[in-house]
């Protein structure tokens, strides 16, 4: 476990589990903080105040925890081979950052402030690819708080963008939840076919939206246009994949959708600004 003080009203905890048993954790938080807990890789298990309350976190997903009601005492516990990072910012630090737009926030405003608050979010490809990048740190150590620090406030950008909420007024038609599933239809498609991915015109057919619908619905649910979206997820399997060590990079590049590796070494490089046999280098180095 790495603790990190960042600040006097902003903490974060880096859990690293690479042991094959599970990993305890226990500490306390004041109530004024807001948690976050981002479950990069395998699962964990929250249990609060002596296991009144238990809260399973499943990989790929991100909690966020407010109860300004009461000073939370919680155990961890870690699956073997899991990756969490949990972000405590104090509320009045949080609402600083969105002052002028504390509107976007609900549990900001007004009386809302002083009452219990929970969201859970599938962890987007451009979050993974943050976390990605603060799990395998291999800078100078003078520098690791200042580049932690920088991607929590990254992170936090991400969880608290608007476009990422389906029930932003910024796009009035995602009020409909019959246009809402089909966005994630869309989706689900794109993921599904990656290695063969349809047109925006093939897309729209399929899932009966129009063009101009399923481009501006997309971008409100899921922050990103329909192929960024698409080749931030191709890019994370390949990360991933690349991560074992067990993949040629042409085996990678073929696997999600490349018929040139040449094409994928340079899509890679362009997204984590390191080539894929270097970056095999880097995840070898930092495992010792």
């Amino acid at each position: 476990m790495d603790d990190l003080i960042l600040e006097s009203d902003l903490e974060v905890s880096l859990l690293n589990n690479k042991q094959k048993s599970l990993q305890g954790i226990s500490r306390k938080t004041h109530p004024d903080f807001i948690h976050l807990y981002f479950q990069s890789k395998g699962k964990s298990e929250l249990a609060f105040n002596n296991g009144a309350y238990t809260l399973p976190l499943p990989e790929g997903q991100v909690y966020l925890i407010y109860n300004p009601t009461q000073r939370l005492s919680y155990d961890l516990n870690l699956s073997g081979k899991s990756a969490l990072l949990c972000i405590f910012i104090s509320f009045q630090k949080l609402h600083d950052f969105f002052k002028e737009h504390t509107g976007a926030i609900p549990f900001l405003e007004g009386d809302n402030a002083q009452k219990k608050y929970y969201a859970q979010r599938e962890i987007s490809p451009a979050v993974n690819i943050v976390l990605d990048q603060i799990f395998h740190f291999n800078l100078h150590p003078s520098v690791k708080s200042l580049f932690i620090k920088g991607k929590v406030y990254e992170l936090l950008g991400h969880f608290f963008n608007k476009g990422e909420n389906p029930n932003e007024a910024n796009c009035p038609f995602l009020h409909d939840e019959e246009v809402v599933r089909k966005i994630r239809q869309a989706k689900e498609i794109l993921l599904h076919e990656h290695q063969n991915p349809p047109s925006m015109e093939q897309l729209s057919q399929r899932t009966g939206l129009n063009l101009y619908k399923l481009k501006e619905g997309f971008k409100n649910v899921y922050g990103q246009p329909v192929f960024t979206y698409l080749n931030d997820y191709r890019m994370e399997k390949a990360r991933q994949m690349l991560e074992t060590r067990q993949h040629q990079v042409n085996e990678v590049a073929f696997a999600i959708g490349y018929s040139n590796p040449s094409h994928f070494i340079t899509a890679f490089k362009k997204k984590y600004h390191i080539t894929p046999k270097k970056y095999i280098s880097s995840i070898a180095h930092a495992e010792g």
